[in-house]
């Protein structure tokens, strides 16, 4: 019987860069720059942000876990993802059962 090797998942879907906003300059700067499977998140709906409603198209980020991702687990609300020239505000960050494996990020358009 032949052995089956796995090989490590590649996330290939598109490339994404990672902004962080500088509260001294209040501007994003460039973090990394990694590979994700990206999907589109229901089909835009409503959510609330500082007190009104908007609507917007949102994405499910899928990259492997790393050192650089978990400094967006401590502080979600100053990331954003820029994929095919949009950008996108990070608003919720999911490692799985804390496998440490991959994490899902949640992007909102701007």
């Amino acid at each position: 019987m032949r052995k089956v090797q796995h090989k490590p998942r590649v996330f290939n879907d598109g490339k994404i860069e990672v902004y962080k906003l500088n509260e001294k300059t209040e501007r994003y700067e460039f973090c990394f720059s990694c590979f994700a499977n990206i999907n589109k998140h229901g089909t835009g709906g409503e959510y609330l942000i500082a007190g009104a409603v908007k609507d917007k198209v949102s994405y499910i980020f899928k990259v492997r876990y790393f050192t650089k991702t978990v400094a967006i687990w401590r502080e979600v609300q100053k990331y954003r993802i820029k994929y095919n020239n949009k950008f996108f505000n990070v608003v919720d960050y999911d490692d799985f059962l804390n496998q440490h494996k991959e994490i899902r990020l949640l992007g909102v358009a701007i």
